[in-house]
């Protein structure tokens, strides 16, 4: 397929990545998702954006895995990538569909 090169002419983008994981996300396949960006990230031409990040926390927050959020927070950080009201409404309202208020507050309070 196109990530693994068999397209050598065709080098897919951050939203080319951005649309696989986004519909793995919605489709509640993780792994399928990390998988997708850990491709993205061991290519020296692309590196996730903030909607990147915004579609992994959504999915961790869903799955419940806050761990996994502050991770991608502190990923997002590290890039020197500027969180937005968008990912954080997304972590919020995930957090609060997956009833974990304790860690809605966390997200809020960042």
């Amino acid at each position: 397929g196109m990530l693994n090169g068999s397209y050598s002419e065709v080098k897919p983008d951050v939203i080319s990545f951005g649309i696989l994981i986004d519909t793995y996300v919605s489709l509640y396949k993780m792994p399928a998702a990390e998988s997708v960006l850990r491709t993205m990230t061991s290519m020296e031409t692309v590196q996730p954006d903030v909607r990147i990040f915004t579609s992994l926390i959504r999915g961790y927050a869903i799955d419940n895995r806050f761990e996994e959020v502050k991770r991608c927070f502190s990923r997002l950080h590290d890039a020197n990538l500027k969180s937005d009201l968008v990912l954080y409404n997304v972590a919020i309202c995930a957090a609060k569909r997956a009833r974990n208020v304790g860690a809605a507050e966390a997200i809020y309070d960042r």
